[in-house]
Formats: structure tokens, C-alpha cells, sequence
């Protein structure tokens, strides 16, 4: 008679706490031995079912495979596999339990008892159905331009998220495929949305537009359709491209000022900017201005927006108020005031009441700030999206959002203020490079928070009544862990300190060791 001997079953040779075969759509997660243990060895034949020959997502399969993960995760499938085997089940236990069997550490016995638990798989199923349920959309943008499609995720969520092409010109262009993970891929389309929706039906509309935030390279707006500015009947030509403005200027439409003129407007002239139009720049306006006579640039009706693009900008004594957003068709934007891939100089600007988005939005740019004034802005006051930033005297009051959003950006500066922030005062992410001195962050949600292989040294920092001082932590899996440097503090409070593992955080040369997973922290700020 033959014994048959189990082999390849041992329990806990392979701990999976959170993973599960569709994470290797992610980049790097088969670097995650903490993950994925030994079947990372296995990535490239489980993508050979998860991944078409052409390296998109299998549709057809990640469709069944959800399908099926959904209902073998349900309690009423396990609760019914169960009852099917549980005499046979109970038989075997018995046979384990009289041959007084260890557990199975692989290659060696374990210390104890082998004991069945009954409760593994409702566990590893919650796990499951916990994973599918904790998507949201609130942090991924998208990008199209001459069918290059980004999509990027700056939640990284747990699970996959559905997309479908909506308001297309006919029904033959709807697609249907699934997301996952930061990716790059191939859309041919003329359909004018994207909708991408959860597992726990949570659902979100974007447009299908070049988003410069994201794809910063390739901006070429399409301007056939714009006004010129000095077609404005307050316009007055003074040489073939050079013009004066003689009174307060109105723009109700899409409006441009090319590359090869000169604009100047005279003390105390104004521009209103209404109709959700874009003051869209690529030449060069003068403000004959002093820190008595600002200039001002505002909204009427608090849809107008401004952008500033390729070019040298050196502007002063200014006032940008009421702004919006851009309402392009063709591109994302998120600013009130927008400079894209330029050399910014401003001095004495003060942006008030910014109604929809950011106040400035920095793209791609080397830009010198002084002496900067936000307040009431109903999302960040200053986002710097790669490029470098020296500032001198930045003020927020009132933010909505982050006082100063830095991603991908080299930044030093002096003397900043943030008060009454609702969520961070300065955020670092994205392998940001900072060094700051002088700051006093009083009422905000997070003082300070450094992420995502971030590097920030900090000279004398001043808290007072923050929710949290620092958070120091991972938002994104695929960057190396950041690190924070904070010589002379006053009134921090160390229970007030976010800090996850193997971050790097000294304060006044003591070096602090994080406790926090990333998830938790993720979870209380998120």
C-alpha cells in the first residue's frame, strides 16, 4: 500500500497580507517581496493571462477574473463551499490531529501544533472584498494628445478601476477597459469623455484633453479659434506689433496675445476677464504700475483664467482676483493664473478669492517669487509642478487646500506664513528637493508633509495649533521613502507627528524612527 505525501502546502511559507495576482499590473510590485513572496519569481508568466501580446490590459480575462474574485469572496459562497466539505474536512483534521502533526515551516517543523482554522478564508475574503471597496476617485488625472493616453493614479489604489469612452460620435468608438496602476497606453478616439467607475460604484467624468499637469512636454493649445488682443476696442496700435490699452479692457471671449507682439497698459488700467474665458499669453504686456497703483486682473463673473507660456514673464504690483480655471476643450489645466514652460519673475502679487482651482499654477518653469500674498483660495494657493522655485516672503490666509503643492521641483526660499490652511500648508512630493528658512504654519490641517522619495531640509520652523506638525510618508508604492531635516523648532508636539517606516526624520540632529504604515497614515489624511 502507498501513502500519499503532500508537498508544496506549507501554510505560511508564503504570506500574502496584501496582494493578489492583478497587483502585477502595477509597476514594481513584484519588487515587493514583503507582497508577493515567491510568486514575484512568477510575474511574467501570471501577466501572460492578465496582459495582451501588445502589453495593454487583457479586458476579456481581467473582466472574468473580477467576476469570479467577486463571487468566490462573498460569504455566502464560502459559507456554501463549506458545508459541502465539511465532513470530509472534518476527517482529515481528525487524521492531522492523531498523528500529532507540527506545523510546516518548508524545511524544517514548526514549534507547535498543526491547527486548522476555520476562519482563513472568510478572513482572506474580507481582505478581498475590503481591497475591491476602498477605491476612490478623488486623486487621478488623465491626459490624451495625438492618441497617447496617461493615465496616473495618485492614490494608488487597491484595486482596478473600469473606463468606458462616452459621448462619442458614434456608438462604434465606445471602449470599455480597465485601469490599474499609473500607465501609458494607445487611444484612438473622437469620443469627448472618459467615465471610470469602482467596484463599489463610485463613478467620475473626465474630459479626453492634454493635461499639462501630467504631460508637461507637448502643449500646443489650439489657438485658431482666439481672438487677438488687439482687435480689443481699447486697443490702440502704436507700431506694427507693439499697442497701448487706453482704458480698462474687457474679454469675453477666448483672447491671445502672439509670441511677436508687445502689449502696454497704462497706471490704473484694469483687465476683466468674463464669459469663462482665457487670457491666453505668449508675448509680452507691460504694467505701468507702482506698490500704490496696483494693476488689477480680475473676473466680473468669477469664470476667467489666465495663462502665461513660453516666455520670459517679469511682472509686479499686481492683483489676479476672482479667476477660474481655464474651459478648454483641449487641455486640463487647474489654475486661476497659469505660467507653463517659462522664466517667471514676480514681485508684490497679491491673488485673492481664487473661485474654482488653484490660485498659481507653475508649470515646467525656473520662477522667482517675492514678496506673495493668497488669500481665500478655494483650492491650492501655490502648486509648482516640476522645474525650479527661490521664493522670498510668500503669505497664505485662508486656503482651502495646500498653501504651497510641490511636485517633481527643486525649491528654496525664505520667510513664509501659512494660517488658517484646510489641508496642508507646504506638501512635498513627487522626489521633490527643498530647502526652506523661516517659517511660522499656525491652524492648518497638516503643517508640513514631505512624501514620495521627497528631500526637505527645514530652518527654523514655528508651530502653533496644527491638527498634525508633520506627516512624513509614502502616498505613492513606486517611490523610495522620503526624508525630512528640521534644524531649530518651536512648540512641536511629538504626538503630533505622522511618521512612517524607514522614513528619515531628524529634528534638532535627533533622529526620530517612524512607527506608521503608510496605509495608516494615508487613511488619517486622506
Amino acid at each position: 500500500m502507498f501513502e500519499p505525501i503532500g508537498y508544496d502546502l506549507h501554510k505560511g511559507a508564503g504570506i500574502y497580507g496584501d496582494f493578489l495576482l492583478i497587483d502585477f499590473l502595477k509597476k514594481d510590485t513584484s519588487q515587493n517581496i514583503n507582497a508577493c513572496s515567491f510568486i514575484c519569481l512568477h510575474e511574467e508568466w501570471y501577466l501572460k493571462f492578465f496582459k495582451s501580446s501588445n502589453g495593454d490590459i487583457n479586458y476579456d480575462f481581467v473582466k472574468k477574473y473580477i467576476h469570479y474574485l467577486l463571487q468566490y469572496s462573498s460569504n455566502e459562497f464560502i459559507e456554501n463551499f463549506i458545508s459541502i466539505v465539511n465532513n470530509e474536512l472534518t476527517n482529515y483534521n481528525n487524521a492531522i490531529y492523531k498523528d500529532n502533526s507540527k506545523t510546516d515551516r518548508v524545511r524544517w517543523k514548526g514549534l507547535g501544533f498543526f491547527i486548522y482554522d476555520k476562519e482563513y478564508l472568510f478572513k482572506r475574503a474580507k481582505f478581498i472584498r475590503d481591497r475591491i471597496n476602498s477605491s476612490k476617485l478623488d486623486f487621478i488625472e488623465i491626459s490624451i494628445n495625438k492618441s497617447n493616453f496617461i493615465y496616473r493614479d495618485f492614490e494608488s489604489l487597491k484595486f482596478p478601476v473600469i473606463a468606458n469612452t462616452i459621448e462619442c460620435n458614434s456608438p462604434q468608438e465606445k471602449q470599455f477597459f480597465f485601469l490599474y496602476g499609473s500607465q501609458s497606453t494607445n487611444l484612438k478616439t473622437s469620443c469627448k469623455k472618459l467615465e471610470i467607475s469602482t467596484f463599489n460604484n463610485i463613478s467620475k467624468k473626465f474630459e479626453l484633453n492634454d493635461n499639462i499637469k501630467i504631460n508637461p512636454s507637448d502643449n500646443v493649445f489650439n489657438k485658431k479659434n482666439f481672438k487677438n488682443l488687439k482687435e480689443n476696442q481699447n486697443i490702440n496700435m502704436i507700431s506694427s506689433k507693439e499697442y497701448n490699452a487706453t482704458k480698462d479692457i474687457v474679454i469675453n471671449e477666448d483672447t491671445i496675445v502672439l509670441i511677436d507682439e508687445k502689449f502696454n497698459l497704462g497706471k490704473n488700467i484694469s483687465i476683466n476677464i468674463k464669459n469663462n474665458s482665457t487670457l491666453y499669453v505668449e508675448g509680452i504686456i507691460n504694467f505701468d504700475n507702482d506698490q500704490d497703483n496696483l494693476t488689477k486682473i480680475h473676473s466680473e463673473d468669477m469664470t476667467g483664467s489666465v495663462i502665461f507660456l513660453n516666455n520670459d514673464y517679469n511682472f509686479k504690483n499686481l492683483i489676479f482676483e476672482n479667476l477660474s480655471k481655464p474651459n478648454f476643450t483641449s487641455h486640463i489645466l487647474y489654475g486661476g493664473v497659469n505660467f507653463i514652460n517659462s522664466n517667471v519673475k514676480l514681485n508684490n502679487v497679491y491673488l485673492k478669492n481664487s473661485r474654482n482651482e488653484d490660485g498659481i499654477n507653475i508649470i515646467n518653469s525656473k520662477s522667482e517669487l517675492k514678496n506673495i500674498f493668497f488669500e481665500n483660495i478655494i483650492a491650492d494657493a501655490l502648486d509648482i509642478d516640476f522645474g525650479e522655485l527661490n521664493f522670498l516672503n510668500l503669505n497664505c490666509l485662508n486656503i482651502r487646500n495646500d498653501c504651497l503643492d510641490i511636485s517633481g521641483a527643486k525649491v528654496k526660499g525664505k520667510n513664509i506664513i501659512t494660517e488658517n490652511i484646510y489641508d496642508k500648508g507646504i506638501s512635498v512630493g513627487e522626489n521633490s528637493i527643498i530647502q526652506i528658512k523661516n517659517l511660522k504654519m499656525t491652524n492648518n490641517n497638516v503643517a508640513l508633509a514631505v512624501k514620495d522619495g521627497s528631500e526637505a531640509i527645514i530652518d527654523n520652523l514655528d508651530l502653533m495649533n496644527n491638527a498634525l506638525d508633520i506627516a512624513l510618508f509614502n502616498k505613492k508604492k513606486e517611490y523610495s521613502k522620503p526624508s525630512l531635516t528640521i534644524n531649530t523648532v518651536k512648540n512641536i508636539d511629538r504626538k503630533k507627528i505622522l511618521q512612517s517606516k524607514k522614513t528619515s526624520l531628524m529634528i534638532n540632529k535627533e533622529v526620530l524612527v517612524g512607527t506608521y504604515n503608510d496605509n495608516f497614515i494615508n487613511s488619517k489624511i486622506y
